[in-house]
């Protein structure tokens, strides 16, 4: 008797077990639209049915909108419905939720849903064109790519005359015509490439070759008590030395009148900065320092 008991019972719970459907849409994920690609993506889980009884059916759904006369549902952005693991083929806005209806053979259902972001980039057609003298420096202009996420970091190319490469407006200091463009990454890690639209058109004409390869400035990584020193070979009328930071602000400035010279940069917060030699009015040498 007590068998036959502990076998109804043990049938019973596992009867039950079987009546209980899980569904796994699968974690919530984040897709990078290029202007050239869009990531694939997978939904649902590992296996997106549990429990229950099988065979399941899948039902993939969102919130339908219309636009116009066009009415947008999930059979749009996946490329089947009724699939357990459908793939994204498009998507809108920067946010979908998806929801995902499980059908066993018993027709237990069971439901779930997954969020879906999105990054997606802009470019402006803008350009901007600067002509300087061969020794000169000039700021150029923030980039022109734009994403539906913040910008995370920026990388300036081709990495000639750049004083810092990752600055939002960095200083350049070409000896020769550039063009430069940048790489943008997102706060979520997708990136994008913009054109070429910062044109430097390097005037040569009437500048000795030589001044830039007769000043030295050292050292160029300053640890704490470290001076920076500046040695010339020869002294010019209006000589001095500029330092900015890398918003472009003027932070120090100083004639030189010795063709040897030591300042003190203690005063100014640790980072990177463009120190300048100019003379009458042009700038002759640029290097990049660190404080540390």
């Amino acid at each position: 008797m007590l068998r036959k008991l502990l076998f109804a019972i043990t049938a019973l719970l596992s009867f039950n077990s079987y009546s209980q459907c899980i569904a796994d849409a699968g974690p919530d994920q984040h897709v990078c639209q290029t202007f050239t690609s869009m990531d694939t993506l997978t939904l649902g889980g590992t296996p997106t049915a549990s429990g229950g009884q099988a065979l399941y059916t899948y039902q993939w759904s969102m919130d339908a909108f219309t636009i116009g006369s066009t009415t947008f549902d999930a059979s749009v952005f996946l490329d089947d419905t009724t699939l357990a693991n459908p793939k994204l083929v498009d998507y809108w806005d920067n946010e979908m939720m998806f929801y995902l209806k499980v059908t066993d053979v018993l027709n237990s259902v069971c439901y779930d849903t997954v969020k879906i972001t999105a990054s997606s980039f802009a470019s402006h057609l803008g350009s901007t064109s600067f002509t300087i003298n061969a020794g000169d420096s000039v700021q150029i202009f923030e980039p022109n790519i734009m994403s539906t996420l913040p910008v995370d970091s920026i990388l300036w190319r081709p990495n000639h005359g750049l004083i810092d490469s990752n600055a939002v407006r960095p200083l350049v200091h070409p000896t020769k015509n550039t063009d430069y463009y940048c790489i943008v990454w997102d706060t979520a890690g997708c990136s994008q490439q913009g054109a070429h639209f910062q044109f430097i058109t390097v005037n040569t004409v009437g500048l000795p070759e030589t001044l830039e390869s007769q000043i030295e400035i050292y050292p160029t990584l300053l640890k704490a008590g470290e001076n920076l020193n500046v040695n010339l070979n020869q002294i010019s009328e209006d000589c001095q030395i500029e330092i900015w930071d890398l918003s472009g602000r003027n932070v120090f400035s100083a004639p030189l009148e010795n063709e040897k010279a030591e300042f003190t940069l203690s005063a100014l917060p640790k980072g990177i900065y463009a120190c300048s030699i100019s003379t009458g009015g042009k700038i002759i040498t640029q290097k990049k320092i660190v404080l540390e």
